[in-house]
C-alpha cells in the first residue's frame, strides 16, 4: 500500500509524458528535481510505493511536451499505516492542519472507559460523554479532542497523574522542572496506543508564561479544534479558515502557565479569549488523545 494520487485524462493534448514529482517541501517549477515517475499522457493515477510511513509529501504533476513543462500546484498528502478509528483521510484543511472526522464514542472510548485506565484521575462528565471525538491531523500527528469536559480537576492534579506535557520527561515551566512525574501517560485503546495530555494552547517555549491571547495563534489548539466553529464565535482576526459551523466547545486547560501559581486555559467556545486559574483550583477541562502511529 502507498500513496495514490490521480488526476484528469491529458489524452488528446499532444503530449509526451505526464511527470511525478515528490519533496518533502514545496516543489519549486523552477527548480522540481528529478521526476518520481514518468508516464503515459493517457494515466490517469500513480501510486507511490517508496513513501515511508508517518511522513508528509508534496506531490505535483508536470505535463511534459519536448522540453517544456507546465506544472501544477504542489499538493500535500500524509502517508500513515494507522490513523486510529474514523476518516483516515482529510476532510477540509490540508495534512498540516486538517479535521478527519468526528468518531461517535461508541467506536472509540467514552469518558468512564477513559478515566478507568487512567488511575489518579476521575470522569466528572455525564455516563454518555462525550457523545463523539473530534479527529485531526496536524504537523504529522493525529490528534483526537472530545465535545465535551471530562476531568474536574486541577493543574497539578493533572501534573501527579503524567497528564500535562505528554514529553517523556519531567516537564518544564518557567520556573524550571516542576516536578518528577515522567509526563508522557499512554493508554491502550482498541489495540492501539495514545498519549493523554493537555491541549497546547500557544507556540512560544514552556519556559515563558502564556499571558497574551495572541500567542495562541497558530498554536496546536487554535489550528484544529476551534476551526470548527463559525466565524461568529471564533472572531479573532489571523485565525485560520474555518472547517465547521459548530457554536461551543468544551473548556481546554492548557500545558502553560499563565503565571507562577496560575495555569493557563481556552474558555469554553471562546478562543479570542484567554483565562487563567490557579494550578491548585479544580476546572471542568477536556483532555487531547494523540495517536502514538505504529
Amino acid at each position: 500500500m502507498g500513496v495514490k494520487i490521480s488526476w484528469d485524462s491529458q489524452a488528446g493534448k499532444g503530449l509526451d509524458a505526464v511527470e511525478v514529482y515528490r519533496s518533502k517541501t514545496k516543489i519549486d517549477p523552477a527548480n522540481p528535481g528529478t521526476p518520481l515517475a514518468t508516464l503515459d499522457p493517457s494515466v490517469t493515477s500513480y501510486e507511490d510505493f517508496t513513501a515511508v510511513n508517518k511522513n508528509l509529501y508534496y506531490y505535483c504533476l508536470a505535463a511534459k511536451k519536448g522540453t517544456e513543462r507546465s506544472f501544477g500546484n504542489s499538493q500535500l498528502t500524509g502517508y500513515f499505516s494507522e490513523t486510529g478509528p474514523g476518516n483516515s483521510t482529510i476532510a477540509r484543511g490540508s495534512w498540516n492542519s486538517g479535521f478527519m472526522d468526528r468518531v461517535p464514542s461508541a467506536s472509540f472510548i467514552t469518558g468512564p472507559d477513559l478515566a478507568a485506565k487512567l488511575t489518579g484521575l476521575i470522569y466528572s462528565g455525564n455516563p454518555g460523554s462525550p457523545s463523539s471525538w473530534f479527529k485531526f491531523a496536524y504537523k504529522g500527528r493525529v490528534l483526537f479532542f472530545p465535545d465535551t469536559a471530562m476531568f474536574n480537576t486541577t493543574w497539578n492534579r493533572f501534573y501527579e497523574a503524567g497528564m500535562v506535557f505528554g514529553t517523556d520527561d519531567f516537564g518544564k515551566t518557567p520556573a524550571g522542572v516542576p516536578g518528577s512525574v515522567n509526563q508522557k501517560r499512554v493508554v491502550e485503546i482498541n489495540g492501539l496506543q495514545y498519549i493523554v495530555r493537555l491541549a497546547k494552547l500557544s507556540d512560544i517555549d514552556l519556559s515563558k508564561y502564556l499571558t497574551l491571547q495572541d500567542d495562541t495563534i497558530a498554536s496546536e489548539y487554535r489550528s484544529t479544534l476551534t476551526r470548527t466553529l463559525r466565524a461568529t464565535v471564533e472572531t479573532q482576526a489571523g485565525a485560520l479558515r474555518r472547517l465547521g459551523d459548530g457554536t461551543t466547545l468544551p473548556i481546554m486547560l492548557g500545558q502553560h502557565l499563565y503565571s507562577a501559581t496560575q495555569a493557563a486555559y481556552a474558555p469554553a467556545g471562546a478562543p479570542a479569549t484567554l483565562g487563567a486559574a490557579a494550578i491548585t483550583s479544580n476546572i471542568s477541562t477536556a483532555v487531547v488523545l494523540e495517536l502514538i502511529m505504529p
